[in-house]
């Protein structure tokens, strides 16, 4: 890392490109990582399609896709977790070696962004290099797994791109939002909506069953920014779950959200993933501050956040578990109780939000959708 500029002075952009080929060496290997690991999850895929007929066979159609899942999943996680440790370690050796590390770090190719290592003594920078890597590590590797499996499906035509067109999920019925709140989503305010066509009995169905897949399915979540957290994917109009009539009309109708906010006149054309996420916090679980789409993230097409709270009786003087909403241009931050069939829609690049503590006995639930730009990539 001592060799990566000049003793006293500052980064001047391309005085520090004095070694590409090594320079082209590295960012080619991150290639190959990508094209091993594409490989290996491709592979991992087969093998669970070879066995599904066998766990058909041996238990329910919710039980078997529950069960296969879940393998795959921790099989994605795994091996882009060794990924990321190999790479990592390339990177650490090539600190102590490389005497333009810069130019990776300036095309931002090693996410996420250390700012101050230019400005620290090389045996401290090294440290805080070590270091930014190790706390970073799992959120990568989850990333990097979510990016190979999105490109897996879409190679073998599961799910074009694992996006659909919002046109095709419009909801009937009585809109959740009007050009008024889609102007406002624009500005960068957080929108909240408690819409009409949420029924109170259609809540507390879809809370229940919501909540049961989550214990059964869901993992805890292994990052310090969002300790205590329970969280799993749910396909997004629940296909391949038994869920009831009145749970999957709820999905129906959250699902074609975006499709209102693109009738009122959206920039660019919107498109949603196959899975929605639902989340639990309980007994001091929080998510610190953060952005749900970041800039130096090269695989994160994510556009409007939707969040769904479903969580019946919910006092957040007792309970807390508020989300905090953090203006995009500073100003007084907008705290908003998860309460039951409260919809809150923002621009995820832009607007910082946290989920504050929840007390000891109080389980708070959020589905989300994350709705993306549909340009091609």
């Amino acid at each position: 890392m001592a060799s990566c500029r000049t003793r006293g002075t500052r980064s001047a952009g391309w005085r520090h490109y004095t070694d590409l080929p090594r320079v082209a060496a590295f960012l080619a290997s991150l290639a190959d990582d990508d094209r091993r690991l594409y490989a290996a999850i491709d592979a991992s895929l087969s093998q669970l399609d070879a066995t599904l007929p066998a766990r058909l066979a041996r238990s329910s159609r919710e039980q078997a896709m529950d069960a296969a899942r879940a393998d795959f999943g921790a099989a994605a996680t795994r091996l882009a977790s060794d990924a990321v440790r190999a790479r990592d370690l390339r990177l650490l050796r090539a600190a102590a070696t490389a005497p333009c590390l810069s130019a990776p770090l300036q095309l931002g190719l090693l996410a996420p962004p250390w700012l101050r290592w230019r400005e620290l003594a090389p045996a401290e920078a090294a440290r805080a290099l070590a270091a930014s890597l190790d706390a970073t590590r799992a959120g990568r590797a989850h990333a990097l797994a979510q990016r190979v499996c999105r490109e897996v499906s879409v190679r073998r035509g599961r799910a074009r791109g694992g996006a659909r067109r919002v046109a095709a999920l419009a909801a009937a019925g009585e809109a959740a939002l009007g050009g008024e709140e889609v102007r406002r989503l624009r500005r960068g305010e957080a929108v909240v909506l408690e819409p009409r066509w949420l029924r109170a009995e259609q809540l507390r169905v879809a809370e229940a069953e919501l909540r049961a897949h989550v214990r059964r399915a869901g993992r805890p979540s292994d990052s310090s920014c969002n300790a205590g957290a329970r969280s799993c994917a749910l396909p997004l109009l629940g296909e391949g779950y038994e869920l009831s009539e009145c749970t999957r009309e709820l999905l129906r109708r959250l699902c074609g959200v975006p499709a209102l906010v693109e009738q009122h006149g959206w920039p660019r054309p919107l498109c949603v993933p196959p899975l929605l996420q639902l989340a639990t916090y309980a007994g001091g679980a929080h998510y610190t501050k953060h952005l749900d789409s970041n800039e130096w993230e090269q695989a994160n097409w994510r556009e409007i956040t939707i969040l769904l709270y479903l969580n019946d009786g919910w006092d957040a003087a007792r309970h807390g578990g508020c989300l905090r909403v953090y203006p995009p241009e500073g100003g007084q931050a907008r705290d908003v109780e998860p309460i039951s069939g409260r919809l809150v829609l923002f621009q995820s690049r832009h607007v910082p939000h946290e989920v504050l503590p929840c007390t000891q006995g109080a389980e708070r639930l959020a589905v989300t959708l994350w709705v993306e730009y549909a340009e091609e990539q």
